[in-house]
């Protein structure tokens, strides 16, 4: 028989907040560090070790923060906290069992590094203490008072969406979702693991491409006896490695959500709680929407009112703001919600039953939607905990195929479905313009035209993760949901891959000439100094130059005066242009860790090879600065160059150093033109 022991301090906090959850926000006898304490990411922490060298000392004060993203509860992780930051995912081996008291998943922490070691075992990259072998040991319990500050409980990470095929190295100790995947048939009808057992189990996982995985569960897991489930659909884990085997790890059960037909289209289900899989409808969306009529007051559904639709909204990339959009063979509807995240849950594709009981029906201004009362008689956000009554989550049954449409043919009975806009383009006044404006905080509207000149608005958040992408010159394809406010008609994209803008514009352009810059640095090693032919990068104080560095499969230049070895004033320097002909400037830039306002953008014409005997004048550009979120990226908006006569450089200067002045500064997407 297996015994889980629970710690003292795990009966004192139950005993003490027994009415309260297992996750709550403040525990007893702490206090939450709000204020950012840190100064490197794990990215740049990870970058430190060398996978198969011996543990690396991390220097002495070398602060890292993180998100949870592990959970021990049910026993399938041991003495092991994952944390994720927006660069990077991390283990931390600790000698401390009862890991989801202090630190349940969306605990943000703050970590003293310096004097621990970083290494790896068998490619995991991971942090720990040294051992007699130069290798990476778990850490005292005695150590972490001293090391480990405790920040607010956030939202838990949303995975990253990847397939099999496509990991990467820098996903290793994160959170990755996958979706349309399943057990393979020789491990249908046993158990996760073997209960008993007295180590871990490998099943494995496949794709419909034939692509394999293996997911590794602990044969002391609390669901170690479970069955697995028959069926495909998405599945959430922590990606590891052992040696050359690519390795994930679940949390519980919960991450698996199997209930769709296998590849080979037989029948499966169950796995990761229960999913519907019987249609309990009993009105459909069309005939729920025509009991509403626009302006007026919010109407109460009857109790057991059920509709079904399959949802194609996701609001993962951030331009679905608690808004859900879903839809059946006679219409679409939104509905509100409270909360953030939803879409891990209840993914596009995935078949919803919402009961209606106690909701009401009403409309702002035109938009249909479903939601609960408010004092106004309108139709306010359903609460964040009561969606698991609301939504009756069915199977994952693939995401819905847009309705083709021509936008001298939109109608209100298309609106909150998905739709297919075919041989459009954004109109010329936008093609300077990205998608939203990233770090503003509002919404944008771009307006998106066919070879008639007629036109529609495409909404796009600040908030998105795609808001400083510039928008496609071309023409093409948009699918999207369409909504309205008042009499406009509007277009939700959920990110730019629905967007596909390739062909010649309506009048046969291309949307523009060759610029004379355009560099996106994804054509350098990482860590390697910035050295495209004709450009310098030199640091008139030191040798601490521009690197390329990369996130997310996006490359970037980056400097910062954190661990330099001294001061220095590092200059990044285009080769010699003809900027009479040239009309404007974009880049896109981002900061971490804000200490200090040293990065400049300037432009000389006397240039003749010394920086500090040349005169240079400063532009102004939109630079991230310190009230912008760390790593957000910030476009510059247009730089004017139309007053700069003759040939010359433009150069991008920054000025730091070890000690006080650290912060790290990004630039990416240069374009001169």
């Amino acid at each position: 028989m297996k015994l889980i022991f629970k710690s003292f301090l795990l009966l004192f906090i139950l005993g003490t907040y027994s009415c309260v959850d297992q996750e709550f926000d403040v525990p007893p006898g702490f206090e939450l560090q709000t204020e950012d304490l840190s100064n490197t990411t794990l990215a740049e922490l990870k970058a430190l070790h060398t996978v198969g060298n011996e543990a690396f000392l991390i220097p002495d004060g070398t602060v890292v923060k993180g998100i949870v993203i592990s959970d021990d509860f049910e026993g399938n992780i041991y003495q092991t906290l994952f944390i994720q930051d927006e660069t990077a995912g991390l283990p931390i081996r600790l000698s401390v069992t009862d890991l989801n008291v202090l630190y349940p998943p969306g605990r943000e922490l703050f970590i003293d590094m310096g004097g621990l070691y970083l290494g790896d075992f068998n490619g995991l990259i991971q942090v720990g203490v040294q051992d007699e072998s130069n290798n990476v040991e778990r850490i005292p319990e005695a150590q972490m008072d001293s090391r480990f500050t405790l920040g607010q409980l956030k939202d838990q990470v949303v995975p990253e969406i990847r397939t099999f095929a496509n990991l990467r190295t820098s996903d290793l100790g994160s959170l990755i979702q996958f979706n349309e995947v399943e057990f393979a048939a020789s491990n249908l009808e046993t158990s996760y693991a073997n209960p008993d057992g007295t180590f871990a189990t490998n099943k494995d996982l496949e794709d419909c491409s034939g692509e394999s995985i293996v997911l590794r569960n602990s044969d002391f897991a609390d669901f170690a006896s479970t069955i697995l489930p028959s069926g495909n659909g998405t599945l959430v884990a922590i990606y590891t490695i052992f040696g050359s085997t690519k390795q994930l790890v679940i949390r519980s059960t919960e991450d698996v959500q199997f209930s769709g037909d296998r590849c080979d289209g037989s029948g499966g289900g169950g796995g990761g709680g229960d999913v519907q899989e019987t249609d309990i409808s009993n009105i459909s969306i069309a005939a729920l929407k025509a009991m509403h009529t626009p302006g007026n007051n919010a109407n109460a559904i009857a109790d057991g009112t059920i509709i079904k639709g399959i949802i194609t909204s996701d609001d993962r990339p951030g331009n679905f703001y608690q808004t859900l959009y879903m839809e059946d063979e006679t219409a679409g509807i939104a509905l509100r919600y409270g909360g953030n995240g939803i879409s891990q849950t209840y993914p596009p594709g995935t078949r919803v039953y919402v009961d209606c009981s106690g909701l009401y029906l009403g409309d702002f201004n035109g938009l249909i939607q479903i939601g609960v009362q408010d004092t106004d008689n309108n139709v306010e956000r359903i609460d964040e905990a009561n969606i698991p009554n609301v939504l009756i989550r069915g199977p994952l049954e693939g995401e819905v195929d847009g309705t083709p449409i021509t936008l001298d043919a939109l109608s209100t009975d298309l609106v909150s479905k998905k739709v297919i806009l075919s041989n459009v383009e954004f109109a010329q006044a936008e093609l300077s313009n990205n998608y939203a404006e990233a770090g503003e905080g509002s919404s944008r509207n771009r307006v998106v035209t066919d070879c008639d000149g007629n036109e529609i608005i495409m909404r796009n958040s600040d908030f998105s993760d795609f808001a400083g992408t510039s928008l496609p010159n071309g023409n093409g394809r948009v699918e999207a949901v369409l909504s309205i406010f008042g009499s406009t008609y509007q277009l939700f994209i959920g990110d730019p891959s629905d967007v596909s803008m390739n062909g010649n514009r309506c009048d046969n352009s291309t949307g523009g000439g060759d610029p004379l810059v355009d560099l996106n640095f994804e054509d350098i090693a990482d860590f390697d100094p910035i050295n495209y032919t004709g450009w310098i990068n030199q640091d008139l104080l030191n040798n601490t130059l521009w690197e390329k560095r990369s996130f997310d499969e996006n490359g970037f230049a980056q400097i910062r005066g954190f661990m330099a070895d001294a001061p220095m004033d590092t200059w990044l320097i285009t080769p010699e242009l003809n900027l009479t002909n040239a009309s404007k400037m974009s880049f896109i830039s981002a900061t971490a860790f804000w200490t200090h306002n040293g990065f400049t953008v300037m432009y000389s014409t006397d240039f003749s090879g010394d920086i500090a005997s040349a005169i240079w004048s400063e532009l102004n550009p939109r630079i991230a600065g310190s009230s912008d979120p760390d790593y957000d990226w910030i476009p510059s908006g247009d730089v004017d160059l139309t007053g700069i006569n003759g040939n010359g450089r433009i150069a991008f200067r920054y000025q730091g150093d070890p000690s006080s002045n650290t912060g790290t500064i990004r630039i990416d997407d240069l374009i001169i033109e």
